[in-house]
């Protein structure tokens, strides 16, 4: 099979499950291959080795069946970063991002010598972000779900932070004895009745474990509030990623503890990130 015709018919078959057709049919056979997208475009015209024609044509099924991309081919890009990703783990999302560039706004100094909690890291790709850019900064990623900080360990090894990172299995920061400076999450946050609307790559294959967020979508916010005021030095930072119409409710969670409550937005213009002070105690 030629290329040019294997590129062809993949995205062909693809348009019935995504609007990036051509770029996926790309994606899994650079994947498959080993070839740049530019190696592919010069050597459209040459044959594929029958095996890696084969092995494409089990990723474009794969597709197919709506599987993400990024489980596919075993990675995801986040903040300019190339992360491992795998079955059982949140995908990271580009909305997440904002929660990133929001920290990296509110602490100017990128000198100070910091203390950084992510509650529920799983493929770490917010904390390892946040350590690639505060370089004087040490992380502790927390998660139960054993996959997820297999994952984060190889990631942080993959990209030289493993000497600045600790990867704990706790339930929001119960085993965790350090104070930090900043806190953040990006928790699960979707209502339950909503989950079936969303998109089959996403309900059919994400862990609903990081995706329900409970009856009115702030269960999570609940439960990890309390650990994260005990656990933040005096005036520390919490950032919280939120859904684009949880301003107001997580807002009104914030109150009693935090001040200082600001949102910010994503690209789209979305609300997306609540970040709070914690009130200094009587």
């Amino acid at each position: 099979m030629i290329i040019q015709q294997a590129l062809k018919e993949a995205t062909v078959q693809l348009s019935k499950v995504s609007e990036s057709a051509s770029l996926e049919a790309s994606m899994l056979l650079t994947h498959v291959t080993g070839l740049s997208k530019v190696d592919l475009f010069l050597k459209e015209n040459e044959t594929l080795l029958e095996a890696d024609y084969q092995q494409f044509k089990v990723l474009v099924e794969r597709r197919l069946k709506h599987e993400p991309m990024a489980y596919i081919v075993g990675e995801k890009e986040f903040w300019g970063l190339n992360f491992d990703v795998a079955p059982g783990v949140l995908i990271p999302r580009p909305d997440t991002e904002t929660l990133v560039a929001t920290l990296l706004a509110l602490i100017p100094d990128a000198d100070f010598k910091g203390r950084v909690a992510d509650l529920g890291t799983g493929t770490g790709a917010i904390l390892l972000s946040i350590l690639s850019e505060l370089t004087q900064f040490q992380g502790v990623g927390v998660d139960m779900n054993d996959t997820a900080l297999d994952l984060a360990q190889k990631n942080a090894e993959k990209l030289g932070l493993s000497g600045r990172v600790q990867l704990k299995k706790s339930h929001w920061l119960d085993n965790v004895d350090e104070t930090f400076h900043v806190i953040v999450s990006n928790p699960p946050y979707i209502e339950t009745s909503t989950i079936q609307t969303l998109m089959e790559d996403v309900k059919g294959f994400e862990p609903m474990s990081a995706l329900d967020g409970g009856e009115d979508g702030l269960d999570c916010y609940r439960s990890l509030l309390e650990s994260a005021y005990d656990k933040l030095e005096p005036g520390g930072l919490l950032l919280l990623e939120i859904g684009y119409n949880q301003r107001q409710t997580v807002a009104h969670l914030l109150q009693n503890k935090f001040t200082k409550v600001e949102c910010f937005k994503d690209l789209a213009g979305n609300d997306r990130v609540l970040a709070a002070i914690k009130a200094h105690e009587e």
